[in-house]
């Protein structure tokens, strides 16, 4: 079809909507070889790359606002500061009252999001097993226990 713009593609001459600057036949064509062929990939190796370039990444961040909204609930049904000085800042962590932590987390060895979702099921069935503690009240629980005595 010949448009009444007179406007022409840049590379064969053929009359083409005013819009574009390239007919389909030549916007696609150079498209293909707009790269060497060494660098060209096929829709398999493309979606290889895709998967692990943009998916993965894509995934983790998701991954990590999933962890982060998992541990504000969390921290919030636990009070939000240390239960032995009250410290309300960066440096909270779960602790266990019974110190069984490491047995606890070896049921769940491939993500920390599933450990929190047990922690944060168990919480709202209102079990006292766990509490928050900050870094350096958690050590020194861990210390007593150790039976170490500066």
């Amino acid at each position: 079809m010949i448009w009444l713009t007179g406007k022409k593609c840049i590379e064969c001459d053929k009359y083409i909507s005013p819009k574009s600057t390239r007919c389909r036949t030549c916007s696609n064509h150079s498209r293909i070889l707009d790269l060497p062929r060494w660098k060209r990939v096929g829709r398999k190796e493309y979606q290889r790359i895709y998967m692990k370039t943009v998916y993965y990444e894509k995934k983790k961040e998701a991954d990590r606002k999933y962890v982060h909204r998992l541990k504000k609930e969390l921290f919030g049904l636990l009070g939000n500061k240390c239960k032995q000085c009250g410290y309300s800042g960066q440096a909270i962590q779960i602790d266990h009252v019974n110190n069984n932590g490491s047995l606890e987390r070896k049921k769940f060895p491939a993500s920390n999001a599933t450990f929190l979702n047990y922690v944060l099921r168990k919480v709202k069935a209102d079990s006292k097993d766990y509490q928050l503690l900050c870094a350096n009240c958690n050590i020194e629980k861990e210390l007593l226990r150790r039976g170490y005595r500066p």
